[in-house]
């Protein structure tokens, strides 16, 4: 049984704000549907929900836009070609050959599948 936070034993997690932190008031307006959707297509595109567009706008905060559409297929295939040459590279430093064969071969690959994974994201870059 999780024993209560003490101050010798503190939970794990978010640390609780203090009193005049917290967001307990709330505010109420009428907008259109398409303000409302336009509020949604500009919280999504900062990658923040729609109250907090709407409170860093009210309040003058910065609201940054992220840029570009990430693809999570090639965030994904990226991510498998680097603990790819991860690996080579901890063989090549403990001076073993990789299981799959030569040093050589393995990095050819992994540079083809690179150039492969990076054509295509430019490509969806240009659509």
């Amino acid at each position: 049984m999780a024993q209560p936070a003490t101050a010798n034993n503190p939970r794990t997690g978010r640390p609780k704000k203090a009193d005049h932190e917290r967001r307990t008031a709330s505010l109420r307006s009428g907008v259109t549907l398409a303000e409302k959707q336009h509020i949604r297509e500009q919280a999504r595109a900062a990658g923040i929900s729609e109250g907090e567009y709407i409170r860093r706008r009210c309040l003058g905060l910065p609201v940054v836009v992220r840029q570009g559409k990430t693809d999570a297929r090639l965030v994904h295939e990226l991510n498998a070609i680097g603990v790819n040459l991860n690996q080579i590279a901890r063989n090549v430093n403990a001076d073993r050959l990789g299981a799959s064969g030569s040093r050589l071969s393995d990095l050819d690959a992994l540079t083809r599948q690179l150039r492969d994974v990076l054509d295509r994201a430019v490509e969806s870059m240009d659509e």
